[in-house]
């Protein structure tokens, strides 16, 4: 169940086909067209909330990842040689800083 905090009215400017749209998809839900968009933008903001959250993870990963833990070029080959060999271990190893 939704609990509505105290509502407080906005103008949005749409085009026509917008307008249209939105009008269409409330009749045809049994919604009103405020309604529909207040729904709209509620899912707006969860999605970017989700998409902030995703953001500053990759960062923080990022941040994270430690200095030196790439592989040369040669190593890497040398690794993929083995796997296709057969020989299954950890992966090359960590560059020196």
């Amino acid at each position: 169940m939704m609990v509505h905090s105290a509502m407080q009215e906005m103008v949005l400017t749409l085009d026509a086909d917008t307008t249209r749209e939105v009008t269409r998809l409330a009749r045809a839900r049994g919604h009103s067209v405020p309604q529909v968009l207040a729904d709209a933008v509620r899912a707006y903001l969860e999605h970017e909330g989700r998409r902030a959250a995703m953001l500053d993870d990759s960062i923080a990963a990022w941040n994270d990842f430690p200095v030196g833990a790439q592989s040369t070029p040669a190593q890497a080959d040398a690794w993929l040689s083995e796997l296709e060999a057969g020989i299954f271990d950890a992966g090359p190893p960590p560059l020196k800083p």
